[in-house]
């Protein structure tokens, strides 16, 4: 079932609306306000207005004829005499028999082998070489791969009944636990710097579980 919502309606109310005003609260309306005529008062206006002091001006004589004597009033000052070099192009010429001998590497030059190359074979010794091992091709055995695999037991279906409902009165059947209290313990992570030194050291163990595999299936 569904619930309806009853249709709600309104009653005209548009009769009421001349008797409105009569309702309506009276509402006190501020008089107009007007301001009269400023404009010939602007013409006294600096009449009105207060003096002002102004800073006089400020000028400058003219000072461009002092600089005809701006050096005499300059202090001395230390120039350091031009250096100069003569021109040592000329030398250029002898410069080698100047320049002390140096003792440079003999010559280290190796005679030509290629030739030797053909007789190279005779001086080798000789080497033992491993026969080639190869193997028949046997890919058409795996077609019949299935009937020499020996056949494996396989493990029965182990199913078990839909026990959903006892999970109703299972709270029933448990008995009370007893929950022993929260144990805290301190912070021990510094000491995790120092604990590399404080284990003995231990000699590895080695796996044998790929051995052990190797064995089982030669046997079976």
């Amino acid at each position: 079932p569904k619930s309806l919502t009853l249709e709600v309606s309104q009653l005209d109310t548009s009769p009421l609306n001349e008797d409105a005003p009569s309702n309506m609260a009276i509402i006190s309306v501020a008089d107009e306000v007007s301001q009269v005529d400023t404009l010939p008062l602007k013409s006294v206006a600096l009449l009105n207005i207060n003096p002002k002091s102004l800073t006089l001006e400020v000028s400058q004589l003219d000072t461009s004829l002092f600089n005809e004597d701006a050096v005499l009033n300059m202090f001395l000052m230390y120039v350091a005499d031009e250096v100069s070099q003569v021109d040592t192009s000329p030398l250029k010429e002898s410069a080698n028999q100047n320049i002390p001998p140096k003792f440079s590497t003999l010559d280290v030059s190796q005679l030509d082998r290629s030739p030797l190359n053909l007789s190279a074979i005779s001086n080798m010794y000789p080497m033992s070489v491993a026969d080639e091992v190869s193997q028949v091709d046997t890919s058409p055995l795996k077609e019949s791969a299935n009937q020499n695999i020996p056949p494996k037991f396989s493990t029965l279906d182990v199913s078990q009944l839909d026990r959903s409902p006892l999970n109703l009165s299972a709270i029933s059947n448990m008995y009370p636990m007893s929950v022993a209290d929260e144990v805290s313990q301190v912070d021990t992570s510094p000491l995790k710097e120092s604990a590399l030194t404080n284990i003995e050291s231990k000699l590895p163990t080695f796996d044998v579980s790929q051995q052990l595999r190797s064995l089982l299936s030669l046997r079976w």
